[in-house]
């Protein structure tokens, strides 16, 4: 199993250096972001998501109440673009929210992206998660923890998470 893992992750890994996109602008998005509460560096993540390379895109937030701290943030943070889902009755949160979004946002779009507010992006994400749509109609990311310092608990996260994403491919 090892080697056959290790293989995998090889592969994976060329397949990551030179894999590129056909298409690069396949239309425009709108980007649901549910948010819960402000985990650390909030607003830097914020920002990654809003300061995207995408020649045509929209975020739309969505919490559950204006009492939620991450309502204030955003607002502290310039963001105009967020729905009030409410409390969920009958599902979790985060998909009463969604769904919210969906139903409520007005935004039209070709292609409809969900990310999440505690992942950080780079400012290709966007441009990179949707290209392959020309061949398909479906696409995914994947995130991805990087240790900041040396923490065990961290470490061993980050070393599981890198074993995973090599079965993906």
């Amino acid at each position: 199993q090892g080697v056959i893992s290790l293989a995998d992750g090889l592969r994976a890994g060329r397949h990551m250096r030179t894999f590129r996109p056909r298409n690069t602008n396949p239309g425009r998005v709108v980007v649901f972001c549910p948010c819960k509460g402000a985990d650390p560096e909030f607003d830097k993540n914020i920002r990654s998501i809003l300061d995207q390379e995408y020649p045509d895109f929209q975020v739309q937030f969505v919490v559950e109440s204006a009492e939620d701290e991450a309502y204030l943030m955003l607002r502290q943070l310039g963001v105009t673009a967020i729905l009030i889902a409410g409390r969920a009755s009958n599902c979790g949160q985060k998909v009463h929210n969604l769904t919210y979004a969906i139903e409520h946002s007005g935004a039209a779009a070709d292609i409809y992206v969900f990310c999440d507010s505690d992942a950080r992006f780079d400012r290709q994400w966007l441009s990179r998660l949707v290209a392959p749509l020309g061949e398909m109609n479906v696409t995914t990311g994947y995130r991805w923890y990087a240790a900041g310092r040396f923490h065990i608990p961290t470490l061993l996260r980050s070393a599981w998470n890198a074993s995973v994403v090599t079965m993906l491919g």
